[in-house]
């Protein structure tokens, strides 16, 4: 055993470290009634004994080790009765740790001397610089400490042809894979560069991340292209292109004329391949890239896996020369409380702390009043125990739920007065979503509420105004477990979901990851309200999670291997992606890849050969929608075969302004809802084509959920009406209905080229594009291609020359009218979007 364990181990070592802890621990709760006093836990404590282990633990592998250290010298920086040359020591132990943020935050709070590293001793000084010089890393040009697993992640890179890498949330993955693509164009020649995140929501955060990067090496004389719109004409190749896509955006990227091979793809969150039919496409869109360049870098990030490598495993992508980068590495300690409610005694709460080295009781909280429903009792504990933080992350099961405990916190507080910048947020949700939103009465008391349905520009305003301390209670839903980064010193939790699933355990640390603001906090606490009653108990510490592709999991479920035999059950989105998937690879290769059960391998080539007796479509065709069925898809086309060419025009999308536009998606909706088997009636389907329409045509979301209010049938509350109107949004025009009109024009084109032998195909609207980003207009398109968020486009539509044809020529007229545009009180987040645009293209 080496010595940091047998320290570790220690009977001595062991009961100054509970004393530790426990004080520690209970010093985050200032209304804690303490089982044990703090001058008590604090006498048990030999400070020169305890620093010295912990500069023996700083150069630790052992995880438990590090993780003493860490929590050790916190504990010393912010203790009185230590003397400086402790407080000293602590500072080489962080650099040791390679925790400079830390290190940088203990000097900034003024905990550490600047100069501490003055006072070493000549054996401290020369530890000091070989641990400097052994994690520095020479990027653009400037030598920058970075942490461990940051060195090891950009050293591989340069020595890699792929790349896997994992650590927890809090190890600083964001930052080197920003330098690490920066490094991808200046040392890689990489041109055409593709980060893939796993929802919407992640783009703008992830995009505004990359414009900061380039900005900050402007010195760099290259052109570069940053876009999260797939290209709708020919890729410049003579400038560095950047697209952050979703898997959807990546797939429509593939499969567009205008596409070129990528050079480098950044997959983030990519343990989602895990997750359903979304899965399948991320996979499936990997491949592929794969497949139209064998040399591409792929570089994995996932948080806390156990197998990183399955990426190149599972994927039908034979790299065999790859590295993979697994490191437990965390620059800030979490501290995991659980909250019982004592028997009979409504309001008092034992408190125990939950660690790495065993659990303790610390005492009781005790809340001011009687909370009798899930949602008050989690409010209660956010408002009281978060009062002295500044800033406090809720996680609600649901947005209906997210909002009532936005309500709940903000009932008791004061409103916030004379602060302009909280006054232009909520006067820009007045403008943006609706005056009505009840957003709006929240923030009025610093308390807000996110999910993944807001406007982007909101929620980043949101996100903004959190990160400086300005809003001190953010209730979220699952939407942080996207990767949206909005950490915070405390996260509170009452019987977590996802939908009505509990949290998986990893999803559950994961969540958790978001307590503590690395360079901000010295650790983050995670309170768990009465944890005994949850549907699902999880580990009391993280546990690496072992994932497994959805391809993998659903062949290998008994249930899936009878469906194959009797037809049954498979037209669910999930089993249809599947089945589409292997169609696919049947059509081009006849065979499926790796299926682990013989018997589920046999009766899906005899499934898949029978229905390919049934389908006429080739391969390049259906890959382009593989999650439709190919009969349904083969449906469709032969539906086509009843109109004559003279008629083929009325098949064709219209503009969104043309008189006819209604009837003509009408109609269309009609043939795929016949065609495809979907249950919708006369009546849905008109809702659906009015709100695309509105949609399309770039009607601004408060307009449409006015008119929605207006048109209150059902008799459902305001806020009800404006979060269903949200959500049809997002869900039924830019997911379901973009998806319905993709797959329909894809064949429609493909029916006309082959059939008709014309160019109509050529003439189509670019429907797909219109739903996505919800305008039509070309000056609107342009100025999203840019960057600028839906609402400042539509905004800025109002000055801007309506014919402008080019980027180029909107960044000339945005120059031009940048006076006016601050006269006509364009929204102080607008006028921000159209700064941080005209910095990037200046």
């Amino acid at each position: 055993m080496v010595l940091s364990d047998r320290l570790f181990n220690s009977s001595s070592f062991q009961k100054q470290y509970q004393a530790l802890l426990k004080m520690s621990g209970g010093d985050q709760l200032p209304n804690l009634k303490r089982k044990e006093s703090r001058e008590y836990l604090l006498s048990l404590i030999d400070w020169e004994n305890l620093i010295s282990i912990a500069s023996v633990f700083s150069f630790s592998e052992n995880p438990k080790c590090a993780s003493a250290a860490l929590r050790i010298v916190q504990a010393c920086l912010f203790e009185d009765s230590c003397t400086e040359n402790l407080k000293n020591a602590c500072g080489l132990i962080l650099e040791n740790l390679t925790n400079q943020q830390c290190l940088n935050l203990a000097i900034r709070k003024k905990l550490l001397h600047k100069n501490y590293s003055d006072s070493l001793s000549l054996s401290g000084q020369i530890s000091r610089l070989s641990t400097l010089m052994g994690s520095n890393i020479l990027s653009n040009n400037q030598l920058i400490q970075v942490n461990h697993f940051q060195k090891q992640v950009f050293d591989k890179f340069f020595t890699s042809n792929s790349l896997s890498i994992s650590a927890p949330t809090s190890s600083g993955k964001s930052y080197i894979l920003g330098r690490l693509l920066l490094h991808a164009i200046l040392d890689k020649g990489k041109k055409c560069i593709v980060y893939v995140v796993p929802s919407r929501a992640l783009i703008a955060q992830v995009e505004k991340d990359l414009r900061d990067w380039i900005l900050v090496s402007k010195d760099i004389n290259l052109k570069i292209n940053i876009s999260s719109i797939p290209p709708r004409k020919c890729v410049l190749r003579d400038q560095i292109n950047i697209f952050v896509f979703t898997q959807e955006r990546l797939h429509w990227y593939l499969n567009s004329d205008f596409s070129i091979p990528i050079d480098l793809i950044i997959v983030d969150e990519a343990q989602k391949i895990e997750d359903s039919s979304r899965g399948i496409l991320l996979q499936e869109t990997i491949e592929r890239v794969f497949s139209v360049n064998p040399n591409v870098f792929m570089l994995f990030a996932s948080p806390f896996t156990s197998n990183p490598e399955i990426f190149f495993h599972d994927f039908d992508i034979c790299k065999t020369e790859y590295d993979v980068v697994s490191d437990d590495f965390v620059s800030v300690n979490q501290n995991l409380y659980y909250l019982k409610q004592r028997v009979r005694k409504p309001t008092e709460y034992e408190v125990t702390f939950i660690t790495d080295n065993g659990s303790y009781e610390l005492g009781t909280v005790v809340l001011s009043a009687n909370k009798n429903g899930d949602l008050e009792k989690l409010a209660a504990f956010a408002e009281e125990l978060g009062e002295n933080a500044e800033s406090n992350l809720i996680y609600a099961n649901g947005k209906a739920n997210a909002e009532k405990v936005a309500l709940n916190i903000s009932a008791s507080l004061p409103e916030i007065q004379n602060n302009d910048e909280l006054d232009q947020l909520i006067d820009l949700v007045k403008r943006v979503i609706h005056p009505k939103y009840r957003l709006v009465q929240s923030l009025k008391k610093g308390v807000a509420f996110h999910y993944g349905n807001l406007p982007i520009i909101v929620r980043t305003e949101i996100e903004n105004l959190f990160s400086k301390g300005i809003l001190k209670y953010l209730v979220c839903t699952s939407t942080l477990l996207e990767g949206v980064n909005t950490p915070a010193k405390n996260l509170f939790l009452l019987n977590p979901k996802k939908g009505k699933s509990p949290l998986s355990n990893s999803e559950f640390w994961n969540l958790a990851g978001r307590a503590g603001r690395a360079g901000r906090e010295f650790s983050g606490n995670i309170f768990c309200v009465n944890p005994e009653k949850w549907d699902s108990q999880y580990s009391k510490t993280p546990q690496p999670k072992k994932v497994k592709s959805f391809l993998n999991k659903i062949t290998s479920e008994e249930s899936f291997e009878k469906s194959l035999e009797t037809g049954d059950r498979l037209n669910s989105i999930d089993r249809e992606s599947a089945l589409g998937y292997y169609f696919i690879r049947f059509l081009e290769q006849k065979k499926l890849g790796e299926i682990k059960n013989d018997s589920t391998y046999d009766k899906l080539m005899n499934f898949l050969e029978k229905q390919s007796k049934k389908v006429t479509l080739p391969a390049r065709v259906l890959v382009k929608n593989f999650s439709v069925s190919p009969l349904k898809q083969q449906a469709l086309v032969n539906s086509f075969g009843s109109y004559k060419k003279k008629d083929i025009n009325e098949l064709i999308p219209l503009d969104p302004y043309d008189s006819k536009a209604f009837m003509r998606y009408s109609f269309i909706l009609s043939l795929i809802t016949d065609n495809f088997s979907l249950n919708l009636s006369k009546k849905q389907q008109k809702r659906l084509v009015t709100l695309a329409l509105k949609w399309m045509k770039g009607y601004p979301l408060w307009k449409i959920i006015d008119e929605a209010l207006q048109n209150n049938e059902n008799g459902r509350g305001e806020a009800r009406i404006i979060r269903d109107t949200m959500m049809a949004i997002e869900e039924d025009i830019r997911f379901k209905f973009l998806s319905y009109m993709t797959c329909y024009t894809d064949l429609l084109g493909y029916y006309i080229d082959q059939s008709i032998q014309e160019k109509e195909a050529g003439l189509f609207p670019d429907v797909c594009l219109w739903l996505e980003l919800g305008v039509s207009r070309p000056v609107q398109i342009l100025l999203m291609q840019l960057g600028l968020s839906r609402s400042t486009s539509i905004e800025l539509t109002k000055v801007l020359d309506k014919n402008i044809q080019s980027k180029e020529d909107c960044i000339k007229e945005l120059k031009l009218k940048l006076n006016e545009l601050r006269e006509k009180k364009l929204p102080k987040a607008m006028y921000r979007e159209v700064e941080d645009l005209l910095k990037m293209e200046s």
